[in-house]
């Protein structure tokens, strides 16, 4: 039912509207009851409509930014973010890329229902260990990406090394799973596009190996092995 509503819902509303300002117009016409009475639940009406609206615009600006399995920020939004952090940056800025170490296995040999259980509980790992200033997103499949506004290398090399340790120590339907992470730094104007080739390539460095994190702030990059 809902479903439908949302469906038909710009043939649905003002055909609310409508009809409740012809019924009121056919009472404002041939009865004698007072104006104010007749328009009063027309008014009424309409705000509730209003809100109904408001909901649906909410739901809608909520559902373009958000990933379904997870509850994270998408891709989408991550740019978008990315764009505005790198627009107005005066200080430094690190993005973090990560990926889950031979993750087709986890599909492979228990099935997708499961591979996504585990994707929910690294996400729960990744929102404990995260800032409530960080931007945390899915990247897509089983990479994620984190934006650190205000933080240089060194910061952003000790969440991760908490992220991946956090990660190895834990249970995954008793399965060790590790990650791998890319990280990129800078604290001046550069393209969004070029940030994110920055952690990437990082991230592929790091994948290489596995269980690693690669930093780097220019092209160079610089391997950290784990402790």
């Amino acid at each position: 039912m809902r479903h439908l509503f949302y469906k038909f819902a710009p043939v649905i509303i003002p055909s609310i509207g409508f009809s409740i300002w012809f019924v009121g117009r056919l009472l404002d016409e041939y009865t004698n009851i007072h104006a104010g009475l007749i328009w009063m639940p027309y008014v009424l009406i309409q705000c509730i409509i209003s809100i109904i609206c408001g909901k649906l615009l909410q739901n809608l600006y909520r559902g373009t930014y958000k990933d379904i399995l997870t509850g994270l920020r998408n891709r989408r939004y991550f740019y978008e973010r990315l764009s505005k952090e790198l627009g107005r940056v005066s200080d430094y800025i690190s993005l973090i890329l990560l990926d889950v170490d031979d993750f087709k296995r986890i599909n492979d040999k228990y099935g997708h229902v499961i591979g996504d259980r585990v994707l929910k509980e690294l996400v729960k790992i990744l929102q404990e260990n995260c800032r409530s200033t960080d931007i945390l997103a899915r990247w897509g499949g089983d990479e994620f990406v984190i934006i650190l506004p205000g933080t240089n290398m060194q910061g952003a090399y000790k969440l991760a090394e908490r992220l991946r340790k956090s990660i190895q120590a834990h249970d995954f339907h008793s399965e060790s799973i590790t990650i791998s992470i890319g990280i990129a730094s800078i604290n001046e104007k550069i393209d969004t596009d070029q940030f994110v080739v920055m952690a990437d390539k990082a991230l592929y460095r790091a994948k290489e190996k596995k269980n690693v994190v690669v930093v780097t702030n220019t092209l160079a990059h610089y391997v950290q092995a784990p402790n």
